[in-house]
Formats: C-alpha cells, sequence, structure tokens
C-alpha cells in the first residue's frame, strides 16, 4: 500500500462539491467565505445558526477517484488536520459536527462541537463518546486533528492556530474495530447547530504508524507566491540592454529586450527582496 497524503490549501477554486476535489458530499452545500478566512482567500461554512443544518464534504483516504483502489481500500492509521473557527457555538442540548470518519459496516465515528465549548469524540465500536476537559472559544481560529486508528484508538486534538499552544485533546479509551475506515468527512454530517467555519484540510493514511506524522505540521508551513521584479544589473552582465529589459511593468510588447550574440555569453541580475511578496503570503 502507498503512503497516502492528500492536502486543500483553502478553498480558493470554489469547486467545493466538485467530484474532482472530493468523493462524496451530501445534505447543504457549504458557503463560501472570503471574510472569515485562515491564510487563504475562501473558506467554507455551514450555517445552523437559525436553524439546524446537514451537509457535509467527504474523502476516501486512500482509494481516491482515479487512483485504480476499490472504494473499499483503507489504511490502518489515518490523520486529518484542518483550521476552524467558532462563529457561533451550539444551541442548548444540540451538538456541531466538526469531522467524522465512516466504516465499512456503515458506522461513523466523530468529533462533536457541545454548547458549553467542550469536544466529544464519540466511538461508534463502543457506542458512547469521550468530553473534553479544555473549552474552545468563539471567534478564534484553531487546528483540528483527528486521529483514526483501525483497531486503536480515537483522539482529537484542538490547538491554537497562532500559538500551537494545545487547547484540548481528547482519547476514547475503547479500540475502534478492526473494520476497514472508508472516508472522512468534515462538516455537519448530522444536524447541528451554531455556525463553524473551515479553512484547509490534511488526510495522511499508512498501514505503519511510524510513517504518519501528525498532519498539523502540514497546515503551519510559510509558503510565498509572486513574481520578484529585476532591480538591477549583476555581476554578468555581457548581454544587450539592461535589467530593465526583462519583464519590465509595463510592458512594452517586446521592443526592448535582452539579447546574446556569442556563445558562451550570459548576464545576471539583482531582483527584489522577498519581503516585498508579504502581501502574498500565506500558511499552508
Amino acid at each position: 500500500m502507498a503512503h497516502i497524503l492528500r492536502c486543500w490549501a483553502g478553498f480558493d477554486d470554489k469547486r467545493v462539491t466538485s467530484p474532482s476535489r472530493f468523493t462524496n458530499h451530501s445534505g447543504t452545500a457549504p458557503t463560501l467565505d472570503a471574510t472569515i478566512v485562515s491564510y487563504s482567500r475562501w473558506s467554507i461554512t455551514w450555517d445552523g445558526i437559525a436553524a439546524a443544518v446537514t451537509g457535509f464534504l467527504g474523502m476516501e483516504p486512500l482509494g481516491f477517484l482515479t487512483s485504480g483502489l476499490p472504494d473499499s481500500a483503507t489504511a490502518d492509521y489515518i490523520r486529518s488536520s484542518f483550521h476552524f473557527y467558532i462563529g457561533a457555538l451550539p444551541n442548548a442540548g444540540t451538538i456541531y459536527r466538526l469531522i467524522g470518519c465512516n466504516r465499512s459496516g456503515n458506522g461513523t465515528s466523530y468529533a462533536n462541537l457541545k454548547e458549553d465549548g467542550k469536544i466529544d469524540v464519540f466511538n461508534f465500536n463502543a457506542g458512547t463518546a469521550a468530553t473534553s476537559t479544555g473549552v474552545l472559544s468563539v471567534g478564534t481560529w484553531y487546528v483540528g486533528t483527528f486521529f483514526i486508528n483501525r483497531s486503536g484508538q480515537l483522539r482529537f486534538i484542538a490547538r491554537s492556530r497562532d500559538t500551537g499552544v494545545t487547547v484540548l485533546d481528547i482519547t476514547h479509551g475503547t479500540n475502534l474495530g478492526a473494520d476497514s475506515w472508508i472516508d472522512v468527512k468534515i462538516g455537519p454530517e448530522a444536524a447541528s447547530r451554531g455556525q463553524v467555519y473551515f479553512d484547509n484540510w490534511v488526510i495522511e493514511g499508512d498501514n505503519t504508524q511510524a510513517n504518519i506524522d501528525d498532519p498539523v505540521n502540514l497546515l503551519t508551513t510559510r509558503y510565498t507566491i509572486g513574481l520578484l521584479m529585476p532591480i538591477s544589473d549583476g555581476f554578468y552582465n555581457a548581454w544587450s540592454g539592461s535589467y530593465a529589459d526583462v519583464d519590465e511593468v509595463p510592458h512594452d510588447d517586446g521592443t526592448t529586450y535582452r539579447e546574446g550574440t556569442v556563445n558562451g555569453q550570459m548576464f545576471t541580475q539583482g531582483l527584489q527582496s522577498i519581503t516585498s511578496l508579504v502581501a502574498q503570503q500565506g500558511w499552508l
């Protein structure tokens, strides 16, 4: 079995129910939001403030679409991490489903946000839930990690996105069954109240536990995308023209350019500092 890693750096292409991105989705489609985001341009949310909402995005951890593997293919060890922001806690006596995992016997184990900000981890095999002592707050970005161990224990950790400090860590003491795990789902698969925003999602799977990293590490990697413009001639400067003739802004339709006419000639140029890309930086 190959090591499996899937990562969505936000939902910027807006194709949140596309089968080319997710193997299944059901219920109410999530709403894209550009105001409450975690280092990307678009997050998704299901709004259950006024009335209960049901919907989710699912991904098979191993049998990914064109991989040629059957739907029943799975991994013994699965880790899934995601950024989430609590816009509103659930109403009294209700929950908001954050993430779940479905097994071949059609039973689902999951992590629910409760009205008091605690997390319930429900183990389908045991038919019971374990509740965290730590409490989450409205208006804060967290990184949640769901540990799914075949014939092992379920665990959910929530860390502060900004500081990395663990806010809560809850493990269900009963082992899961040996059935295959079919897919991982984010969003309110069960009727939910309140509102949670989701941004960035990682799933990692392998049949060897030592090969699995906590994918929260993949959610805190700095990246930069952009164009560094030339600002000076470099040490080698044998070609005609100057740095100003390369990718000039605004461009002049190629009427000025650098040209080398002798083999072995070269030019180099100084580039803008990477600090010029600050506005384009983000996190995975």
